[in-house]
């Protein structure tokens, strides 16, 4: 016959982990934002030399091998000068 104890430990199934990890790696993204600004009377004069401008900007950034590029805002505001009120 046999006996059974209440004041024996049940048996359970049980899974204990512990660790510990790390990595390190070199960036490979930056986010960097570049404006050009352009004033001007003639909207069509200004737009070419804001046009020169950015393309310059652009040459020089692919120089140093930066080739995802991407516009993120374009805007033509015109100016006013409101005198007496």
């Amino acid at each position: 016959m046999s006996s059974f104890s209440n004041n024996q430990p049940s048996h359970y199934n049980s899974l204990t982990v512990s660790g510990k990890g790390q990595i390190t790696a070199v960036p490979d993204t930056a986010i960097v934002r570049l404006g050009v600004q352009t004033t001007g009377e003639a909207l069509k004069d200004i737009q070419e030399e804001n046009a020169k401008i950015s393309e310059n900007v652009l040459n020089a950034l692919r120089q140093y091998g930066i080739t995802d590029i991407k516009t993120h805002l374009y805007s033509i505001d015109k100016l006013i000068n409101y005198v007496n009120g």
